[in-house]
């Protein structure tokens, strides 16, 4: 069994649910999707190459898509997609970088687009420039 070690711990296995989550940061048992009314919570995503914890390399833009397209494998997973989000929260390291990571954002969703905050936040995981959490629809 391969281990990812970071700041002396050690990682286990992709979550089968989640799949492109550690099963350290997203708990099999429900914790990091969980489901109430048929809504599926997923909890910050980061732009990590899957089942690692290495961030793409490239930036805000490159690191916006690869978190967008790990969202869309955890909301396969789950039963659910892109169209089905209903709502996203946008974290950004530097929020005058807004404007490269909505070029790659909107190029994920189309009408009726989910609604979207945005906040700018210091120290996100692993020195992230973006994470995004949302909602979506599992019907």
């Amino acid at each position: 069994m391969d281990h990812t070690r970071c700041f002396g711990l050690v990682f286990p296995d992709i979550c089968p649910k989640c799949p492109t989550r550690l099963a350290f940061f997203q708990s099999c048992q429900g914790w990091q999707c969980p489901v109430f009314a048929n809504i599926l919570y997923l909890l910050g995503e980061l732009g990590a190459k899957p089942g690692t914890l290495d961030l793409v390399p490239g930036g805000i833009g490159s690191e916006t898509r690869q978190t967008l397209e790990n969202i869309q494998a955890t909301l396969h997973a789950n039963g659910s997609d892109m169209s089905k989000v209903v709502k996203c929260l946008v974290m950004l390291a530097d929020i005058n970088e807004w404007p490269a990571m909505n070029d790659v954002y909107r190029t994920f969703f189309s009408a009726p687009y989910p609604a979207r905050s945005a906040l700018g936040a210091s120290g996100l995981a692993l020195g992230a420039r973006v994470e995004i959490e949302c909602m979506a629809r599992l019907d």
